[in-house]
């Protein structure tokens, strides 16, 4: 049978995954049992594999009744006859032969659901930089969960991430097409997800091959941002997150015609609010980052050993917060440990220090405070003021009104009791208070 529908997934959920094994292995099932039906229909259609696999990805996309890809629904035999008619005089081009990787699975044949799930497999582009450090988003304890499958007792609060990602995913195109649109530049059709030979826990998902008029191949990556972040960009500049996802994938392929990277970034909604960066190979580099992330999967994930609090306080307390679930005010008191005493006597320390310096940066916020009054008395209803100080220094004064909404919640809750049930949302736990008190200890016997 014709294997054009490659997959090295694993059949069931790892050993190391303690998360909810039978969904992981339920999705890992349907993916294998997908692959290998495509590769029974591709037989049966005897099309090329390039020109089925264009019409079978419009089947995939096309639901069923039930909600499903119609593709899982139809027998082989059906999907052949379909793809035929969709897609039987169809241009296609022939793919590249990536002779150094191993084919992990074609992710056009995967909803955005399977292809989260999947990501539990290995060390994908987008974790290298928290493997490497320099991540400003995530820790290694939350990349060790994830990979693990952790079932956190607190449920995740919505911070918006999933717009994010989805916004990223369907501007991605559009970065794309403006870096060819600059440079000439071809796409090389290619949508499977590839892992490192020898090294199947570290994988590459690349948003797009691209070869160049005189036909040099590049991985390129596609990134959005705000405008108040375009400065990371500027004079060629890529923020450093980003650098081990470039150098991950150029590591994966290991390919000799692959140049190097190129990774764009769109910061607006206009073709001028494009920046683009190249990044050339360095094997000594992938080499460091390979060894750094196969260390983490080795020290971690395979033994089940949570990585040391990163440091970065909130986040830390976070995955405690998430791991030991909502407080329970009926507790007992916890006995601490003799070795906590340390740390509660320099937390108190700190704190008087921090009372002294509140009160110093009190004093300073309150003279400024008198020293303003002659000068907002001086401007009345003027907003602005400016004076020279004859040493080509020329100070300007702005006492500047702004505006701020704020709602009565009270008064809504009662006026408009149904609209407040509708809009406001009370988390039973948004937060927890920490801190230290020092207490006497009364009536103390005397032994």
């Amino acid at each position: 049978m014709l294997n054009y529908f490659e997959h090295n997934l694993p059949e069931a959920a790892p050993l190391y995954f303690t998360g909810d094994k039978a969904g992981l292995t339920c999705v890992l099932t349907r993916i294998h049992a997908r692959m290998e039906k495509l590769n029974e229909a591709l037989a049966l259609s005897k099309m090329p594999g390039e020109q089925f696999a264009t019409g079978a990805k419009i089947l995939f996309n096309c639901e069923a009744d039930t909600g499903e890809p119609l593709l899982d629904t139809l027998s082989s035999e059906g999907i052949a006859a379909q793809v035929k008619a969709i897609a039987g005089n169809a241009k296609y081009e022939p793919r590249e032969n990536w002779e150094n990787t191993t084919v992990v699975v074609d992710t056009a044949f995967l909803s955005n659901d399977e292809w989260e799930t999947i990501r539990a497999i290995g060390i994908g582009g987008s974790d290298a930089a928290v493997t490497m450090g320099v991540s400003p988003y995530r820790t290694e304890q939350e990349l060790y969960h994830d990979k693990v499958g952790t079932v956190f007792k607190l449920p995740e609060q919505d911070t918006g991430k999933d717009f994010i990602f989805e916004y990223g995913h369907k501007v991605e195109p559009l970065v794309i097409d403006e870096f060819c649109r600059r440079t000439g530049a071809k796409v090389i059709p290619e949508t499977r997800m590839f892992a490192k030979k020898g090294m199947p826990y570290i994988t590459a998902n690349v948003d797009a091959f691209v070869r160049m008029p005189d036909g040099r191949i590049f991985v390129f990556e596609a990134k959005t941002t705000t405008s108040f972040n375009k400065d990371a960009w500027r004079d060629n500049k890529v923020p450093v997150q980003y650098i081990p996802q470039c150098r991950q994938y150029l590591a994966v392929m290991d390919d000799e015609r692959i140049a190097g990277t190129y990774i764009g970034c769109v910061y607006g909604n206009t073709p001028s609010d494009f920046v683009c960066a190249y990044i050339e190979r360095d094997m000594d580099r992938e080499a460091e980052q390979l060894e750094t992330e196969t260390e983490f999967w080795e020290d971690y994930v395979l033994t089940g050993t949570e990585p040391e609090p990163s440091g970065d306080t909130q986040k830390d307390i976070e995955i405690i917060r998430k791991k030991t679930g909502y407080a329970d005010k009926d507790l007992p008191a916890i006995d601490l440990c003799d070795e906590d005493i340390a740390s509660i006597r320099e937390y108190l320390a700190l704190d008087e220090e921090r009372k002294l310096l509140e009160k110093k940066a009190k004093n300073i916020k309150d003279r400024q405070g008198q020293l303003s009054i002659p000068l907002i008395n001086r401007l009345g209803t003027a907003v602005r003021g400016v004076i020279s100080a004859g040493d080509d220094s020329i100070y300007e004064v702005s006492y500047a009104p702004r505006s701020r909404t704020s709602v009565d919640t009270e008064k809504l809750r009662l006026a408009y009791p149904s609209l407040y049930d509708e809009i406001v949302t009370v988390n039973p736990e948004s937060s927890r208070v920490f801190s230290i008190k020092t207490k006497k200890i009364k009536n103390k016997k005397i032994a």
